[in-house]
């Protein structure tokens, strides 16, 4: 059961377990420590002690902190975020992010990229907006950059694994709540296309899930073995491509059965999602985008998401 379960890289476990001292934080906000110690002990940042008592927090924490209070990050370094230097910590408006986040990607700049989507979420945005908004327009468009030209399928696959980074670094910053319930998902089998499945899954662990995400082209018993060791509340099964429909067809359909069984519940997302084909007794949920997503997916949570009041500056 556990295998499932941790399957976190050594980078992200170094990004949750990093913390910071009140002193850290409070130059990165460019606020008094004495300010956050206040904040802190008045419940508004979460903290744990050291043996001797002093104060830490976890990056995480202090990435959560700075969205809800609608502080300033001034020293973004302090955090580990110095990605967000090489977009100069700008923040284009929701009209102009999906443009500049495409040519990040067509120009190879990794590190603009994971600035840029940093950016978004500290300045409020939620992950699924980010997604849905200008992650979704930049793919989109990138499709239409290439449809017609076999002769540059290696800077397709270099944008798309810049996309993955800037996806990949946004989930280090998430918190996981280690009480929180289970979301599990992949591709379908023969769907090689990682990026849905992987957005699904940022976007899942923001919303307040632990997730595992088992990649493109994924085995339907192993997710359903995975569904009932971790006793996964949710689902999902991404679809850009649809192969061999009768064979999906019995796999879906024991698939179905394992999960709902155990009360779990199987959304299906992606451009493709309409064509898997499903027994008639099915109760898959067909979602229309990852917000979608993410709103059916909460009702499984029980309770809402952290919403500790922000506190006043002084």
């Amino acid at each position: 059961m556990r295998a499932f379960g941790t399957r976190t890289t050594r980078i992200e476990r170094d990004v949750l377990s990093s913390t910071l001292s009140p002193r850290d934080l409070a130059k990165a906000v460019a606020v008094s420590e004495s300010s956050i110690k206040r904040w802190a002990d008045e419940g508004h940042i979460h903290v744990s002690r050291t043996q001797g008592g002093h104060r830490r927090i976890t990056t995480a924490e202090a990435i959560r902190f700075i969205r809800t209070s609608g502080m300033v990050l001034q020293q973004p370094e302090l955090l580990g975020l110095g990605d967000l230097k090489a977009v100069e910590f700008a923040t284009p408006s929701p009209q102009e992010a999906g443009s500049v986040f495409l040519e990040f990607l067509l120009g190879d700049r990794a590190q603009e990229a994971r600035g840029l989507l940093i950016a978004l979420y500290i300045a409020g945005a939620d992950v699924h907006e980010i997604i849905d908004g200008p992650v979704q327009e930049a793919i989109d468009r990138l499709g239409e950059h290439w449809r017609d030209d076999d002769t540059r399928l290696d800077e397709e696959h270099r944008a798309t694994e810049i996309c993955a980074q800037a996806l990949t670094q946004l989930r280090f910053l998430l918190p996981e709540d280690a009480r929180a319930p289970y979301a599990l998902g992949g591709a379908l089998p023969g769907d090689r296309a990682a990026l849905p499945s992987l957005a699904a899954a940022v976007a899942l662990r923001a919303a307040g899930f632990r997730v595992v995400n088992l990649g493109p082209d994924v085995s339907l018993p192993a997710l359903a073995q995975a569904g009932k060791a971790l006793d996964a509340a949710v689902a999902w099964l991404s679809a850009s491509r649809v192969t061999d429909e009768e064979a999906l067809r019995a796999g879906i359909g024991g698939l179905h059965e394992s999960l709902t069984t155990r009360g779990t519940r199987l959304f299906l997302l992606g451009t493709e999602a309409k064509r898997i084909p499903l027994p008639p007794q099915a109760r898959a949920e067909l979602c229309d985008c990852v917000g979608d997503l993410v709103a059916r997916a909460r009702l499984s949570l029980g309770s809402p998401t952290d919403g500790t009041p922000a506190p006043r500056r002084s």
